[in-house]
């Protein structure tokens, strides 16, 4: 979770701070590193902060809410008389001050006239937002509409015009559409939001913006639904179990990769528990979109927030860069010394534009690392703690262990928890390996555990465990070679995604 603070306004110098993670510990002479973001504060009953304002649970078919805050771009389309919930229809991005990037079959549901609304999270809030009104709905011209099902012969991308500004964050750097120049490799990890249902009945009216993550799948996958499927104008994303996915009325929306839409969202089977189809926009359809906004796209807001940290226990921080912009970001890091005492510490970070400055925090926990000659700091933590380990997320010693009276956990709530610790393997070592168990995987994929060993020297990366999770009482070895006298960095990383599993690790060793 981001912690932020907010402060509305509509003055230039209006923006919130943020730090993710917000908390982790390392042992004295070591470092660990957080990401500084500033974003544009909403005003006019909009989002604030890294919440929302109503319900919560299942989303865009098993995905997260979010906020218009973290995505300021989103918008959502309504027709008039629309059954669903406050006629909401499709889900658009707006990519130009009145531009909106959305799907061409919109345009042909009944119903007008449409309209789009800016600003809420939950679109039953409706003391929230803005009602923007549609001038133009230039759809690709090879878009077929005819029978009413034109998102079966490809094309399916539109750009709206706008009568008037959408009122955006000011600041707000708009996203970009991908074109023919660009590609999207398979397994690819992007972005997919809506406002659309969380079932194919509609059984839960959701109102809410909701996010997830699909990765990008070979389009057989999505051809074995329907023949219709051309690689030329579509890409095939997600998964086939049902687990995670769009519906009805996430029509339209991105496929957003690194800042980038790479798809609007067009199609799927319809029970929703299946792959999902959207528009290639790394295509001649990228091409063509990008021209009806312009190819001279807006100039990025200057990087005017210089930021700070306060509250530093013997700790040096480094900021990368020193300045950032509205929506931009920085690497924190802290690096403390063998001398720092251990403890628990607020850090308190500060973004400073003009006379205006904006705070979050940072909690660094310090612990003392006990020697050790085998390389690895602490690896069956029977110090009792988590020293020599750099923590994030939700993370603790337990007991009994594997061989000892401790071992580690990771995970139960939250998004990602990790530990990671840096060494330089001794003479005479060949192997690293750890024994973990993992408990309280869901039947549906989506929580899983990683363990990368990075060799610092030649940046070659080994898997010890690999989007791994099975309840087992046993314990399993995971294993990697290792060259004496490199420097290596082992991060053992659990993911919370869709369910509270708890991955356990002891017994980290050199041998």
């Amino acid at each position: 979770m981001n912690v932020g603070l907010t402060v509305n306004g509509t003055g230039p110098t209006d923006f919130a701070l943020s730090a993710n993670p917000t908390a982790g510990s390392v042992g004295a002479g070591g470092t660990l590193s957080t990401t500084v973001s500033a974003a544009s504060a909403l005003t006019g009953g909009g989002s604030t902060g890294g919440t929302s304002g109503t319900g919560s649970g299942p989303a865009v078919v098993n995905g997260t809410p979010t906020t218009v805050a973290k995505y300021p771009f989103i918008i959502s389309q309504h027709r008039t008389g629309g059954v669903r919930p406050q006629e909401q229809s499709c889900t658009g991005s707006v990519v130009a001050p009145r531009a909106v990037l959305i799907a061409a079959h919109c345009k042909f549901a009944q119903g007008d006239p449409k309209y789009l609304i800016y600003g809420r999270d939950d679109l039953a809030d409706t003391t929230a937002g803005t009602r923007i009104e549609i001038a133009e709905y230039r759809v690709h011209p090879r878009y077929s509409p005819q029978d009413g099902t034109g998102w079966r012969n490809g094309y399916d991308v539109a750009v709206i015009f706008t009568k008037t500004d959408i009122p955006v964050p000011a600041g707000m750097v708009f996203p970009a559409i991908a074109s023919s120049a660009d590609s999207l490799a398979l397994g690819t990890r992007g972005t997919a939001l809506g406002y659309g249902k969380t079932e194919s009945d509609d059984s839960g009216r959701n109102s809410r913006l909701r996010e997830t993550i699909l990765p990008v799948v070979d389009g057989q996958n999505c051809e074995n639904i329907d023949s219709i499927f051309t690689s030329d104008t579509m890409f095939c994303d997600g998964y086939g179990d049902g687990s995670t996915g769009l519906c009805q009325g996430d029509s339209g929306g991105p496929y957003y990769y690194n800042g980038k839409i790479y798809g609007v969202f067009s199609w799927l089977r319809t029970d929703c528990r299946s792959y999902n189809v959207h528009g290639k926009l790394w295509s001649a359809m990228g091409d063509w979109a990008n021209e009806q906004i312009g190819t001279t796209p807006p100039q990025p807001p200057a990087a005017d927030i210089t930021l700070s940290a306060g509250g530093l226990p013997g700790t040096t921080a480094t900021f990368n860069p020193t300045k950032i912009a509205s929506g931009g970001s920085s690497t924190l890091t802290l690096t403390t010394s063998a001398g720092t005492p251990s403890g628990t510490y607020q850090i308190t970070i500060t973004g400073t534009r003009g006379n205006a400055a904006r705070t979050t925090t940072y909690t660094l926990t310090v612990q003392t690392a006990p020697p050790t000659s085998d390389g690895i700091v602490n690896g069956g933590f029977e110090t009792g703690s988590l020293s020599g380990w750099s923590a994030t997320g939700t993370t603790a010693v337990v007991s009994p262990g594997r061989t000892g009276s401790y071992a580690a956990k990771v995970g139960g709530t939250g998004s990602i928890s990790s530990l990671s610790q840096t060494f330089t393997v001794p003479a005479g070592r060949t192997s690293a390996s750890l024994y973990f168990r993992e408990s309280g995987c869901p039947s549906t994929f989506g929580d899983f555990t990683t363990v990368s060993l990075t060799d610092n020297a030649t940046g070659f990366t080994q898997n010890l465990v690999y989007r791994y999770c099975s309840n087992s009482s046993s314990w399993t070895k995971g294993s990697a070679f290792v060259t004496a006298g490199h420097t290596y960095t082992l991060k053992i990383e659990h993911s919370n995604s869709t369910g509270a599993s708890i991955l356990n690790v002891d017994d980290v060793t050199l041998s």
